[in-house]
């Protein structure tokens, strides 16, 4: 397979030459990273370029902005292209100020990207390649929102983990634009009846070799989110309904969420609740059961990824030594390219935080 790269103005440099392995991970709503590593030559010599992008899909416009790159003169040189999906442009804007709204969760998240990306009130905010492209989502409940200061990308991310929606940002180099698009994913599992499901099963030969995991430690089911005031004074809600011994609380300080908008106007005090319930269901979307069945998939199988199923659906998974079937949802697939051919490993579930992610959470 041939990979494109491209420089950040979508001009198109030519392709890397003898690649000894291509890895990425693309997220349903967070996101993907990639790495690249490529023999010294003349030719890749001359992609040693941070911003450049690499297009890894054509067809579904999935795409790297090399971040870093990393030079070894050992027994084997080679260069190393590593860097994020192209949504890592998302993460180059803040919340200008002070953002605030209440609408859908795509409502809220289109005006963001209005405001903050697409047509920011300072010129040179914009990245004007960036597009707003359809979406299919169903119709959600409002819910109100205020953000001052976060980044961009995380808080889109946050809004779609708790709303269970998928983001990507699509790379069109003919174009010379990335359409971003919200979707969801389709319910394909076995007590479905309007489309064909989908099984995973070491059984049905689809699946190579699996991990499951399952993992409390980090869970929270109930949350006391404080927003502004002092003392008893100081406006809450709590989040969730559990009691007894499975009752696991978690405090969120969001004293950042403001009753008073951008127009200096004050905020009904049932909306301003709305926004506090909001934040405390994104922390607790991050701090939910880690289930998770990593997955070694048959790319010659039965089924096959991006015709039969794609990112964000819901499968079911049937593990019979384990003795469990379970629904989950294809939350990451990591695509690998090398000499012996394409591996694909995926995560149906979501596995447990990262460092980082544990850090993000703590901050709050």
């Amino acid at each position: 397979m041939d990979f494109y790269v491209f420089d950040g103005n979508y001009t198109p440099l030519g392709i890397l030459s003898s690649p000894t392995s291509v890895d990425y991970i693309e997220k349903f709503n967070d996101l993907g990273t990639f790495e690249v590593y490529i023999p010294i030559d003349k030719n890749n010599t001359a992609f040693l370029q941070t911003d450049n992008v690499i297009l890894f899909d054509k067809d579904r416009g999935i795409a790297g902005v090399i971040t870093s790159i990393e030079v070894t003169q050992e027994d084997s040189p080679s260069i190393c292209l590593k860097g994020d999906l192209n949504e890592e442009y998302l993460y180059r804007r803040i919340c200008w100020g002070l953002f605030e709204k209440t609408g859908t969760p795509k409502e809220i998240i289109y005006d963001m990207l209005q405001t903050q990306i697409i047509n920011p009130t300072d010129e040179k905010r914009k990245i004007v390649d960036i597009v707003i492209g359809p979406d299919a989502l169903a119709e959600e409940e409002a819910i109100a929102y205020q953000n001052t200061g976060g980044v961009v990308g995380e808080s889109i991310a946050n809004l779609c983990s708790s709303n269970s929606i998928g983001f990507r940002l699509k790379y069109e180099p003919t174009k010379k634009q990335s359409v971003f698009q919200l979707y969801s994913g389709t319910d394909r599992t076995i007590e479905q009846k309007t489309v064909p499901p989908v099984i995973f099963s070491v059984e049905y030969e689809n699946i190579l070799s699996s991990e499951y995991t399952l993992s409390t430690k980090d869970m929270r089911n109930v949350a006391l989110v404080a927003g502004e005031g002092e003392g008893i004074a100081r406006k809450s809600v709590t989040i969730g309904e559990s009691s007894g011994k499975a009752r696991k609380e978690y405090f969120v300080d969001a004293r950042d969420l403001q009753s008073t908008n951008s127009d200096g106007m004050e905020i009904p005090q049932d909306e301003y609740l709305l926004m506090l319930t909001q934040r405390g269901n994104e922390k607790l979307a991050d701090l939910r059961t880690s289930q998770s069945f990593d997955c070694s998939i048959n790319t010659q199988g039965n089924i096959l990824y991006n015709r039969d199923y794609f990112i964000g659906d819901l499968v079911t998974i049937r593990d019979s030594l384990l003795g469990i079937q379970l629904n989950a949802r294809l939350t990451e697939v990591e695509h690998g390219f090398s000499s012996t051919g394409e591996e694909l490993y995926m995560t149906f579930g979501f596995g447990p935080l990262t460092l980082i992610k544990k850090l993000k959470v703590k901050e709050v």
